[in-house]
């Protein structure tokens, strides 16, 4: 569709309102897809010829050039932080302490260009603890949608603990989901014995979404 706007002092409103051509439809859609792909490379670059930065993390001794604009606009919480009277926006530094420098690496890059490469266990990991620390919502939901995909009955325990202590709860309705689904498999395994007894809340939990599943469906078979 395409339409032409009228304006007069304040208020704004639709003239003019037509039905574009098909073709026509799908030049502009390639042309916007198109165009996103060059924004995504354009600030790729950005970040990797670190130019024009104004501000610097640092982590673990090593420091990663940024920019203001960019991270602000990507985490609110560092949107708050140069927002605020905090140290981070009288120095422009920021010092991570409770993150490696290949995970904040990471992160900033996929927050420059929407790409995550790694899909490694552990590292996939430490960037969704990170992503949460920061509310970057679109990294965490990648990094649990990868965590997913490798889900087994030897890491089901680890993942679900990692959902609640994020209070991440469509994750941890999934990886419950998971649990419940191979049961006889899951919750006879020495991690979940393991699991029962240093997360006995939502290890009972679990169970309890476990034993609604089978009666549900022992009443289906009736």
């Amino acid at each position: 569709f395409e339409f032409s706007l009228s304006e007069r002092k304040s208020n704004t409103w639709i003239e003019e309102f037509s039905e574009m051509p098909v073709s026509q439809t799908k030049i502009v859609s390639e042309s916007y897809e198109k165009n996103k792909v060059n924004l995504r490379d354009d600030f790729m670059c950005l970040y990797i010829e670190r130019k024009f930065t104004d501000m610097e993390i640092i982590v673990g001794g090593k420091k990663f050039p940024a920019h203001k604009t960019v991270l602000c606009a990507r985490s609110p919480v560092f949107s708050a932080m140069f927002e605020s009277n905090m140290l981070e926006k009288e120095k422009n530094v920021v010092e991570i302490s409770d993150l490696d420098p290949e995970t904040v690496d990471k992160m900033l890059f996929f927050m420059y260009s929407e790409v995550l490469e790694d899909r490694n266990w552990d590292s996939v990991t430490k960037l969704y603890v990170a992503s949460d620390k920061y509310q970057i919502m679109t990294l965490k939901d990648k990094c649990a949608s990868i965590l997913f995909d490798q889900l087994s009955s030897k890491s089901a325990c680890e993942v679900l603990h990692l959902a609640d202590m994020h209070c991440d709860s469509d994750f941890l309705d999934a990886v419950q989901d998971f649990i419940i689904t191979h049961d006889e498999e899951n919750l006879q395994s020495d991690e979940w014995k393991e699991f029962m007894d240093s997360n006995s809340k939502i290890a009972c939990q679990t169970m309890h979404k476990a034993w609604i599943h089978r009666t549900t469906v022992r009443r289906k078979e009736l």
